[in-house]
């Protein structure tokens, strides 16, 4: 138990979850770039292949999702 002014033990809990949350900044950066890619219109390339047909060409086309932030 920590007796009297507790400053230095606030600072080491946050240097601490500073640490845990550094180690997965990756993960969330690459989850925040999947989502905003996701958010877009679909480029004139992506609009031709749609029209071809679901059946084709769901592999080759990402679908666009409505996420809000």
């Amino acid at each position: 138990m920590v007796i009297g002014k507790k400053k230095w033990y606030r600072k080491e809990q946050q240097n601490e979850k500073m640490k845990e949350s550094m180690k997965k900044i990756n993960n969330l950066v690459l989850e925040y770039r999947e989502e905003c890619k996701n958010k877009k219109r679909y480029n004139f390339l992506e609009k031709v292949v749609n029209t071809l047909g679901d059946e084709i060409a769901h592999k080759y086309i990402r679908k666009i999702k409505n996420i809000y932030l």
